[in-house]
């Protein structure tokens, strides 16, 4: 089974339980459909037209509903507002867009636990390359460990002292802003 996501307004989810999904859109020659997205690994790049949708509005925000085909079942491919090709859901979802390994950045990052690890295994004074992708992902906590990173204030390497203060910077400045939920 193929696994595909369409998003739409919020307003809709009420009748969407009630009864599925609606085509109402005319794709190619008249014909009536969705307009489906595969899922792929990449939680950001299979959501990313919320994010366009989000931009224009609409009242209650939007949501995605996932929608699982048979892999035989023949749906229209192409890039939004172009010709596109008939193919089996399955072929749909094997294009590139999933055989591409998802971005390293994508979805949650190393835990505390297995950053402090790689800078114990990194050494004194460590490796530089190692140290600023540890720093980096330490970078990106709500709280730091800024105590245990103390050593490498010193470190021989410029980039690695300037990674350091900009995780100083970044975790003081994430302590002292509220959180707002979107």
């Amino acid at each position: 089974m193929a696994t595909f996501v369409h998003l739409t307004p919020a307003g809709n989810v009420p009748r969407i339980r009630r009864s599925g999904i609606r085509a109402v859109s005319h794709g190619q020659d008249g014909d009536r459909g969705v307009y489906l997205f595969p899922v792929l690994p990449s939680h950001t790049l299979t959501h990313q037209w919320l994010r366009e949708l989000a931009r224009w509005g609409g009242q209650g925000g939007h949501v995605a509903v996932h929608v699982r085909l048979d892999d035989a079942e023949p749906v229209l491919v192409g890039h939004y507002g172009r010709p596109q090709v008939e193919v089996p859901a399955s072929e749909a979802v094997a294009r590139r867009l999933r055989e591409r390994l998802p971005h390293p950045l994508d979805g949650p990052g190393p835990s505390t636990r297995e950053l402090m690890a790689r800078l114990a295994a990194a050494g004194d004074p460590g490796a530089p390359s190692a140290l600023r992708e540890v720093l980096y992902w330490l970078g990106k906590r709500r709280k730091g460990p800024l105590g245990d990173l103390a050593r490498l204030a010193s470190h021989p390497d410029p980039g690695v002292r300037e990674a350091v203060e900009t995780v100083r910077d970044q975790t003081k400045e994430r302590t002292r802003l509220p959180y707002l939920p979107l």
